[in-house]
């Protein structure tokens, strides 16, 4: 049998994972880059220019915010009973917590005059990433 506190270690960093890695598809051209970059650098890309380069930071950040989040979200998957409760209880906390997540965020986007696409995609992301860590834990052992 596994140590509970290394189930949990083991569960945080697949889930830390995940999330990164989730948003490194969501914002490759294939899926939402293309959307966010046109939203992001609006004059770039009515002109024609090149959008500059991807930042590296972006990465690190990305994997500094799982690492931030995940714990909460997967400790409270596990109170709620989401993890053990099966796939369908899992996918519902993801959902709510997304909403929650872009209830937040998306009146800076307003009030800062940003186009909406920005919002949508950043919470398309968030939502993703937070659906893809749910089931994943709730059809692990």
């Amino acid at each position: 049998m596994v140590p509970p506190v290394l189930a949990w270690s083991a569960r945080l960093l697949l889930s830390i994972a995940l999330y990164s890695g989730t948003g490194a598809v969501w914002y490759s051209p294939s899926v939402a880059g293309n959307v966010f970059l046109a939203a992001a650098y609006p004059d770039l890309h009515k002109s024609g220019k090149p959008v500059p380069p991807a930042d590296p930071r972006a990465y690190a950040a990305s994997v500094g915010g799982a690492a931030v989040a995940m714990p909460l979200f997967v400790f409270l998957l596990h109170v709620v009973g989401a993890i053990r409760g099966g796939v369908a209880p899992a996918v519902g906390w993801a959902v709510g917590v997304g909403l929650f997540s872009a209830g937040l965020a998306a009146p800076h986007g307003w009030f800062e005059g940003r186009d909406p696409r920005l919002a949508w995609v950043h919470a398309g992301y968030h939502m993703a990433g937070l659906l893809v860590v749910a089931v994943t834990l709730a059809v692990l052992p």
